[in-house]
């Protein structure tokens, strides 16, 4: 039974090689998790948020297990997913029996090239994870919002001050930036003005600036 999943795992990785990593979900232009928070700026991208659980937490082991699943001709197959266990330290969203549970299981592709996620065993991560057929499952970090402090302090902070200010709202003017070397692969000049929003008795005030790789939106 072991040299069959060995050797599913083999022919899995070499089938990822050859349709390598492709990211095509828009909720990677703004280098912040509005839309996966649910505070999207159209209807549109509140459809296409599937971020079901938003949670910190240190990778304490990792197996790979077989996950029954159907292919594009609706035909039942089975595929080796990676499974990652976390140590979960906050929930930021989510179901609310998982803030009383020590660990978590999230699933993944068992390949950075397959759009895995695989960081660095005990290192702190904020995961973005859907739920399917019973499982989480998250992508790798330039084609969704988990990102592993080891490979991106400056960005992980951000996040976790991002959703630190919109859960408990302090009061206050906040401002955050893309850096110029942001998980979108793209070569800025300077780290670029992304959000600008104010804070007053615990409520947002004004108009918002949120920009995008694409433009403005407020």
């Amino acid at each position: 039974m072991k040299i069959y999943i060995f050797l599913l795992f083999i022919l899995f990785t070499i089938s990822q090689e050859v349709f390598a990593c492709k990211c095509f979900w828009p909720t990677g232009k703004i280098d912040l998790p509005f839309v996966e928070m649910g505070w999207a700026t159209s209807e549109r991208e509140r459809d296409i948020n599937d971020d079901n659980i938003i949670f910190t937490g240190a990778l304490v082991d990792t197996s790979y297990i077989k996950v029954k699943t159907q292919d594009i001709f609706f035909k039942d197959i089975e595929l080796i997913q990676l499974q990652l266990t976390f140590k979960v330290k906050k929930l930021y969203k989510g179901v609310r029996q998982l803030s009383a549970i020590d660990t978590f299981k999230i699933l993944t592709a068992p390949t950075s090239s397959s759009c895995g996620f695989i960081p660095p065993l005990n290192s702190e991560n904020i995961i973005f994870a859907w739920e399917q057929h019973g499982y989480y499952y998250t992508r790798r970090s330039d084609c969704s919002k988990s990102i592993s402090k080891y490979w991106n302090e400056k960005r992980y902070n951000k996040y976790i001050k991002f959703l630190e200010v919109m859960i408990n709202k302090p009061d206050g003017e906040y401002e955050f930036y893309q850096a110029k070397d942001n998980y979108l692969n793209e070569a800025l000049e300077e780290d670029q003005l992304m959000a600008k929003f104010k804070i007053v008795n615990g409520k947002l005030e004004g108009e918002w600036l949120v920009k995008d790789k694409e433009g403005e939106h407020s």
